[in-house]
């Protein structure tokens, strides 16, 4: 039985990548048991890291609609998504 990820390491290499805008590669494909429970583990302690940080929770991303990207992504229909946007990662829309 393979070790559980370390999601502390894990939001660690995740928030580095969001403030270095910059991509990385799925923790699905490195690591052996990152799942959808962990995957939201990990998106907890970012936001409690932003929080410590200073951050303010400003609104929630709702879901993954956008039906042009599923394909790419492999996914067939809306993901029910629990992130929440704060003010250090909120985009300012330029109009």
């Amino acid at each position: 039985m393979a070790p559980a990820p370390d999601l502390h390491a894990i939001a660690h290499q995740m928030k580095a990548a969001q403030d270095g805008v910059r991509q990385i590669e799925p923790f699905t494909s490195q690591l052996v048991g990152f799942d959808v429970p962990a995957a939201y583990a990990v998106a907890h302690l970012i936001h409690e890291t932003r929080l410590h940080e200073g951050a303010h929770p400003v609104g929630r991303k709702i879901g993954f609609t956008n039906p042009d990207m599923w394909s790419w992504y492999g996914v067939r229909e809306p993901i029910p998504v629990e992130a929440i946007v704060n003010s250090s990662t909120r985009v300012n829309p330029v109009v």
